[in-house]
């Protein structure tokens, strides 16, 4: 589809009826949609590093720490907008946060957490690689 028929549709929405061509603009572009994204395993590991807990990790030889491994081992990108993937991954690390022995806690497991998460633009939803002004005032046309 082209982005004119795109914008058309979406500018028929009611929300944008009292805009402007510039507000559409912003609140095309505005970045206020979570949506789910992927996770390097490497990102991971990098955190842990910079919280000087790589190395506790690795060497740990609990089942949770184990199997935690052989995730990121297997995965080395965490698919968090499937959901039976989100949902495996953080049972793997909220069982790393209550093995005592591992020193990954609650905050290590809220980041973790986090790199899977991104807000987008309705434009990004919307597919539209780039919007402009000009776009707009011809969708309005």
């Amino acid at each position: 589809m082209s982005t004119d028929f795109i914008l058309r549709q979406e500018f028929a929405q009611p929300e944008y009826a009292a805009l402007s061509d510039v507000q559409r603009l912003e609140k095309l572009q505005l970045e206020n949609i979570p949506t789910k994204q992927s996770i390097a395993v490497s990102d991971i590991r990098a955190y842990l590093n910079l919280k000087d807990k790589l190395i506790d990790f690795e060497n740990a030889t609990s089942f949770a720490a184990k199997k935690a491994a052989r995730t990121f081992q297997i995965h080395p990108i965490i698919h968090m907008a499937n959901p039976a993937i989100e949902a495996k991954f953080k049972s793997v690390i909220a069982a790393l946060v209550a093995d005592t022995s591992i020193l990954i806690d609650a905050t290590d497991e809220s980041y973790i957490l986090s790199l899977g998460n991104k807000m987008i633009s309705r434009a990004q939803q919307l597919e539209i690689t780039e919007v402009s002004l000009w776009d707009v005032k011809q969708a309005r046309i």
